[in-house]
């Protein structure tokens, strides 16, 4: 994520919006037809600053935290489950005003992007997913922490852990094929705001205990069920969501228009690669859809 690219971004006023119990925080970009940008955990919409200054001169993006992360303020009462959170993607985009829109994903926003696509299928037309879970797989690390995230005092002991820098580096690795990538702007836009705030280090742990194994397990079924166009992007070199594992469930879904995979990148690969994802982006949702 480039430093000039955030700042871009952040010349555009954060808005806030009551949505199904959580009061979402979102920024509007760009012009064109609606694209929604919905990150993954434990990250926040900034991280998309690169992709969408990309994406914007065609294009109304709209960059949401999801409820746990980021500025989105949720409540004791907040629905953290995928279904839940597609829901409230949903009623987002209604609130909006958007007619037809397309969502690019990526991670946990990915999964919870294929549901909102069976709950919205007259406006959301075309899917964008970025390296995101596999049915039958699972990310390495992440079952034993979403465990612990039931224990007493864990977000406490989490957030002492992760603001050790030597066991933040180790924890994220995987992230960036270049690692030097995870410090600087990644690291002051999406790390440190969070592992610095334990409200929202709570929020990140609800988010997680939403995950349920047999929701990702069941896209199996969901995939075939799912009319949008849909495009994946894949980091070739990502072992949280293996690229071998991606290519088998990439045949699952019904209206796939193509399986770009990008060399030199990881699971973050839609900010260590924005430019050269973005053209296939461009491509492939052209101008069809309007807000």
């Amino acid at each position: 994520m480039q430093q000039q690219d955030l700042d871009w971004l952040l010349t555009f006023p954060q808005q806030q919006i009551d949505i199904n119990r959580n009061r979402l925080a979102f920024r509007k970009v760009g012009q064109g037809t609606a694209v929604l940008l919905v990150h993954g955990w434990p990250f926040n919409s900034l991280s998309y600053a690169s992709l969408a200054r990309k994406l914007a001169p065609q294009h109304t993006c709209y960059l949401v935290d999801l409820p746990g992360c980021g500025d989105t303020e949720w409540r004791a009462t907040t629905d953290f489950t995928f279904p839940g959170q597609a829901q409230t993607l949903k009623q987002f985009a209604a609130a909006l005003g958007l007619t037809a829109y397309d969502v690019v994903a990526h991670d946990t926003g990915a999964s919870i992007s294929r549901l909102l696509a069976i709950a919205d299928p007259d406006h959301l037309q075309k899917l964008v997913l970025f390296n995101t879970e596999i049915p039958g797989q699972r990310p390495p690390n992440i079952p034993l922490s979403r465990a612990l995230m039931f224990l007493p005092f864990s977000t406490y002991v989490f957030q002492r852990l992760f603001q050790n820098q030597a066991i933040y580096r180790h924890a994220f690795r995987d992230c960036f094929y270049d690692r030097d990538l995870l410090g600087g702007t990644f690291q002051a836009a999406v790390i440190t705001p969070t592992v610095t705030s334990f409200k929202r280090m709570q929020g990140l742990s609800h988010y997680l205990r939403g995950l349920d194994w047999g929701v990702i397990d069941g896209l199996r079924e969901v995939h075939p069920n799912i009319a949008q166009p849909t495009l994946l992007i894949w980091g070739a070199n990502d072992p949280t969501f293996p690229l071998q594992h991606a290519r088998k469930m990439a045949t699952q879904f019904a209206n796939l228009k193509g399986f770009v995979e990008i060399e030199h990148a990881k699971l973050l690969v839609y900010i260590e690669c924005a430019a050269e994802a973005a053209p296939h982006i461009l491509n492939f949702l052209g101008t069809a859809t309007d807000d």
